[in-house]
């Protein structure tokens, strides 16, 4: 779980905080951003990895034109993947892995 927590804390923490619900830096710019510890309301309990995956991926909503403050992180993730590595591998690796963290903090 350390590897997922890192991963967390290197892409997610600095705009959604730390996984105790403090604040964050972004709020200070009069945006907060979702309390990750209650994403079961939104995408069930355990977790829907295909749509959460999805989400944070976000290149196929870029795609459909979707506005979304959110970065897309398919883009920023996966650049220095080669061409031979399929899609799916690439989506299982960090995205599974904070997924993992963020169904292990999840409340209620």
């Amino acid at each position: 779980m350390l590897v997922a927590r890192t991963s967390y804390d290197r892409y997610c923490a600095a705009c959604h905080g730390l996984s105790d619900g403090g604040p964050t830096p972004v709020a200070e710019l009069g945006f907060q951003p979702a309390d990750l510890r209650r994403l079961g309301e939104r995408y069930g309990t355990p977790l829907d990895r295909e749509a959460l995956t999805d989400y944070i991926d976000g290149r196929h909503a870029r795609s459909l034109g979707e506005e979304r403050i959110m970065p897309v992180w398919g883009d920023r993730l996966y650049e220095h993947f080669p061409d031979t590595v399929e899609v799916d591998e690439m989506r299982a690796g960090t995205i599974g892995l904070l997924i993992d963290y963020l169904q292990s903090i999840q409340e209620g």
